[in-house]
């Protein structure tokens, strides 16, 4: 009879997962397939996995086991309550079908001396545990940690957020705030001091998590306002610090968005590829986004030549995303999209209806009705799904490209058509 390893479970629960994201080889997952992998396990387990931990567990670069805490944030991922429940799971359907799990594929001779060294270590570990649990329940008391915003200071960007939090009952070897969902933007923070600020570049509705080693503790709610349109540059969708655009650039000929000579005045370095943004958070559009509909006329200049010009068409809500990527017919494969926890990747499923000619105007549309999400490319629909959970209050709108991207008008309505925003960038 055959047994199973810890190691060969690691493996099962590798499989499950590549199963469920739809990943086909696993030695060729690329990074931003394991960086979003990373804010799926985050925001459904509150576990804080690395991306380097996480390429070593999937290239299984590891002498021992991954800690548990990574293996119970994976094995809650894929819906069991942590990785003793899962283990158990597979030992037993292991058992069934013949396969007899052990720690030590020895052939055990001398039964009754290594069944007394069993329970003799049994005992042990019995002793040993009970002393843990002692020890750690004198340490952590029933305290809880505190964290919350004090104030937001400006409604635009840049702005600054202070943060009270409070950690000084709480064990742990380390402790941070991260700002939003960029784990580069992580901040150390100290017990006996309750009060951080931190300034934050791009506006949005983001999470604020405070963080106990791997483990998330609590989180607070962050809405980055902003007064109007913004325009900004970024080396990557990572980069945390934005090149902002002046204001009166932006909008020419009742059109939004930088020409050359815009990128002149704004001093916009173009030798390196960059992405051109524009983003508006009002204080409030109280329409949900299970129910939208966003309509904008778009086009994308390259500021160099590209292989794959792309545009980008988002709505952010309070818990997630909602955006599809359009590029030239030939390169879909470079495609994304993510309606709320519905991550598309143009590598593993067929986004070519998202190929169109980026570089001319093109009305596109996302319609949202019940969680049922229809693209649409100049009224004809070309793609739709579906997906679960709830996206909450819309709080913004944003275009982005690998080039200049141009709106000629953008339009928000809610469920029954009633139109929430509306802009046609003309004094």
């Amino acid at each position: 009879m055959r047994a199973i390893s810890d190691k060969q479970l690691v493996r099962l629960c590798l499989d499950e997962l590549c199963a469920k994201m739809g990943y086909i080889d696993r030695s060729k997952i690329s990074q931003s397939d394991l960086e979003h992998l990373c804010y799926l396990i985050e925001e459904n387990t509150k576990i804080v996995i690395s991306l380097s931990t996480l390429k070593r567990v999937f290239i299984e670069k590891f002498d021992r086991l991954p800690q548990i805490a990574t293996l119970d944030a994976l094995t809650k991922f894929l819906g069991y309550s942590g990785w003793q429940d899962f283990k158990s799971r597979k030992i037993n359907s292991a058992t069934e079908q013949g396969i007899v799990p052990t720690e030590n594929p020895i052939v055990e001779k001398k039964v009754i001396g290594l069944t007394m060294y069993r329970n003799l270590a049994v005992t042990s570990g019995v002793i040993i545990l009970i002393a843990f649990l002692f020890v750690t329940m004198k340490k952590n008391t029933n305290s809880e940690a505190k964290f919350s915003v004090q104030k937001i200071v400006s409604l635009d960007v840049p702005a600054n957020v202070i943060f009270n939090y409070d950690i000084d009952d709480i064990e742990g070897d380390s402790f941070y705030i991260q700002p939003s969902w960029n784990k580069r933007m992580r901040i150390k923070i100290e017990k006996k001091n309750h009060t951080q600020t931190e300034t934050y570049y791009e506006p949005g509705y983001h999470t604020a998590k405070l963080i106990c080693d791997n483990k998330v503790l609590k989180q607070a709610l962050v809405h980055i306002t902003t007064k109007g349109w913004v325009g900004y540059s970024k080396v990557s969708f990572s980069d945390p610090y934005p090149q902002y655009f002046q204001r009166e650039t932006i909008v020419r000929d009742s059109v939004l968005g930088l020409d050359l000579s815009g990128l002149k005045a704004n001093a916009i370095e173009i030798r390196n590829d960059k992405i051109y943004y524009y983003a508006c958070f009002p204080d409030s559009l109280e329409i949900n986004s299970d129910n939208f509909t966003l309509t904008a006329r778009v086009r994308m200049d390259p500021v160099k030549p590209t292989l794959c010009p792309w545009i980008i068409s988002e709505v952010y809500s309070q818990n997630s995303l909602f955006f599809f990527t359009g590029t030239i017919p030939g390169c879909t494969g470079e495609a994304k999209a993510l309606f709320s926890d519905k991550y598309l990747d143009g590598k593993k499923i067929d986004l070519s209806s998202f190929g169109f000619d980026v570089r001319n105007w093109k009305e596109v549309r996302i319609d949202v009705k019940h969680r049922v999400v229809k693209i649409s490319v100049e009224e004809k629909e070309v793609f739709t799904t579906t997906y679960e959970r709830p996206g909450g209050l819309i709080q913004g709108m944003g275009f982005g490209s690998n080039g200049l991207c141009e709106v000629d008008y953008v339009q928000l309505t809610d469920s029954v058509g009633n139109i929430v925003y509306r802009n046609d960038f003309r004094n």
